[in-house]
Parts: structure tokens; C-alpha cells; sequence
């Protein structure tokens, strides 16, 4: 009995001794891993950042470059207006509408954070879409689009603004990004 005695009480000093240390290299470990977790987090929500930043730069620059090459080329501007007038056009007029369907469709298709676009010239009831072709805004599924152009401000050339879209009743809707350019 004595002996055991003995026994815990050295136990106990022991234990202590030996808890002490034990206790203060955890509180190190603890707060330098947390340290470093900090430190990894920030860095990337900072590396998250700036892969956004250059997803909405590349978009805004491909819809930048698109824009130039649609206003810059009057005859373009002309076979558009001729079909959406439901004129008579000549060949040349085919190959240029081809060509915007080919160059909108493919841009649409390269970069995946593009769903579509549209191309509307003011004051007809038609555009164009890369997914379904020249449409009316009538028969269109999507109209949203064009009561906020109609709703955009006059002096504005460039508009980027939040939607939400569905497609069908038994499909869930989806948020996009709208951009508006004049």
C-alpha cells in the first residue's frame, strides 16, 4: 500500500512535469498550423480573384473584339439589315451571313463561360442567336434579353448586368451575365 502510494505521487509529479511541455509544443504546432492555414487561405482567395478577373476580361475582350469586327465592316451591317428587312440578297450577302454565323458560333463554342450571343440591329424584330439562328424576338424562348436593352440607357455603350433564365417549365432556371454593347 505505501508503495503504491509512492507510486502515484511520483506518478503524478511526473506527469505533470512531462504534461507541461507537452502542452506548450502543442500550443506552438496549433498556432503555426494555424498560422499557415490563414496564409494558404488568403492566397487562394487571392489566386480565385484573379482566375475570375481574367475569365471576365477574356469575356469582355472576345465580346470587344467581336464588336469591332461587326461595326468595322459596313457591308456586314447591310446584309444584316437586308435580311432582317426580308429583302432579296445576293450571293455575297450569303456568304457574309454565313460567315457571322460561322465566326459568332465558333467564338460561342471556344470559350465555355459564353453560353450564346446575340446580335440585334435597333429597330427590327429579328436577331440572331449562336444557338438557334436568326429568330424573332417574338417566337424567341428568351426575351428577357431585350426588354432590359430596351430598359438600358441611352448614353450607355457597354452594359453588364445579372439575369436568370429558363429554359423550359420542368428545367431548372440559370443565372447568367449579361453584356450589352451598343
Amino acid at each position: 500500500m505505501m508503495m503504491r502510494k509512492f507510486f502515484l505521487k511520483r506518478f503524478k509529479s511526473f506527469f505533470l512535469i512531462m504534461l507541461l511541455p507537452l502542452l506548450i509544443l502543442s500550443m506552438l504546432v496549433l498556432g503555426f498550423q494555424s498560422r499557415s492555414s490563414c496564409r494558404f487561405l488568403i492566397g487562394e482567395a487571392s489566386n480565385s480573384l484573379t482566375r475570375v478577373n481574367d475569365s471576365l476580361s477574356n469575356a469582355v475582350s472576345t465580346s470587344a473584339y467581336q464588336y469591332e469586327l461587326l461595326t468595322y465592316n459596313p457591308r456586314l451591317v447591310l446584309s444584316l439589315k437586308k435580311f432582317f428587312q426580308h429583302e432579296t440578297f445576293s450571293y455575297s450577302d450569303v456568304v457574309l451571313l454565313n460567315s457571322i454565323d460561322v465566326m459568332l458560333g465558333s467564338v460561342a463554342q471556344a470559350h465555355d463561360f459564353i453560353a450564346s450571343i446575340y446580335l440585334y440591329l435597333d429597330g427590327f424584330d429579328d436577331f440572331f442567336s449562336t444557338e438557334e439562328g436568326f429568330l424573332s424576338i417574338r417566337q424567341s424562348i428568351d426575351k428577357d434579353w431585350y426588354d432590359k436593352y430596351q430598359s438600358m440607357p441611352d448614353g450607355k455603350r457597354l452594359w453588364i448586368t445579372s439575369r436568370t433564365f429558363q429554359t423550359y417549365s420542368f428545367v431548372p432556371s440559370t443565372e447568367y451575365i449579361t453584356v450589352y454593347e451598343r
